[in-house]
């Protein structure tokens, strides 16, 4: 729904041409979305070696399922730095109207 209103925006604008090159875009990236679909549901599971784990990808995946996670339960340490970093830039009195 977001890329039907930002194309809508697009239009409305009249950039006609920015709207027409991201439809194209987006039918592009729709055969690599689709080719993942195909891969997982409608190939033969391909037989070949075991899957090795090195370390450091192993760390890498926990360290990004333990902050998912925590953040997913508890985010607000992230919007109160997301708050901080806006009133830095000043965007926050812009928002506000605030001169």
């Amino acid at each position: 729904m977001g890329k039907f209103w930002l194309f809508g925006a697009a239009i409305d604008a009249g950039f006609y041409w920015l709207a027409i090159i991201a439809v194209a875009n987006s039918a592009v990236s729709l055969y690599y979305y689709i080719r993942v679909v195909v891969f997982m549901w409608m190939k033969e599971e391909a037989v070949g070696s075991p899957i090795v784990v090195q370390p450091a990808l192993a760390v890498t995946l926990m360290i990004g399922v333990v902050g998912t996670v925590l953040l997913g339960i508890y985010p607000a340490p992230l919007f109160d730095f997301a708050e901080v970093s806006a009133r830095s830039l000043g965007m926050v009195r812009l928002a506000a109207g605030i001169p």
